[in-house]
């Protein structure tokens, strides 16, 4: 299982620059713990980044590969990030340009950055081709529960 983010920080993202110039999400497999070198987790602390793992994003199956499953979830980061020359911020409405290989994760980001701009998150299930994205209920107000207010 592939495990992956899309952390962001005042309407930036945290993207991975790779050697060859293009650019990816955070992703290890599985979300492991800080200690596995190969796991989301020890990967964002190899490289220093303070991260909080939010709700499930998107889930899907690798129509190629069966035994293979892709699952993101959102976050947050810090934005004072580690002096590493791979990490960098790009400002969500820009995600577009950026130099990203996987089909799958382009089309997931354009709907991040369309439902950011509604506040209003769904989560994907399918597989890269198709699936549905089911809208998540906006969160009550705690006064709206108690009455008070």
């Amino acid at each position: 299982t592939e495990v992956g983010a899309i952390l962001a920080d005042e309407g930036r993202g945290l993207f991975f620059e790779t050697g060859d110039g293009s650019f990816q999400l955070p992703v290890g497999r599985g979300l492991g713990a800080a200690n596995d070198a190969r796991s989301l987790r020890g990967r964002l602390a190899a490289k220093a980044v303070d991260a909080q793992l939010g709700f499930l994003y998107a889930v899907w199956d690798d129509v190629t590969d069966a035994s293979r499953t892709h699952v993101y979830y959102r976050g947050t980061v810090e934005a004072s990030l580690p002096g590493d020359r791979q990490i960098r911020l790009v400002d969500i409405d820009q995600i577009a340009d950026l130099r990203i290989a996987d089909p799958a994760v382009r089309s997931m980001l354009a709907r991040y950055a369309r439902e950011r701009t509604q506040d209003a998150f769904g989560v994907y299930v399918g597989n890269e081709v198709e699936g549905e994205v089911r809208p998540l209920a906006r969160a009550v107000p705690s006064q709206a529960l108690t009455g008070r207010g």
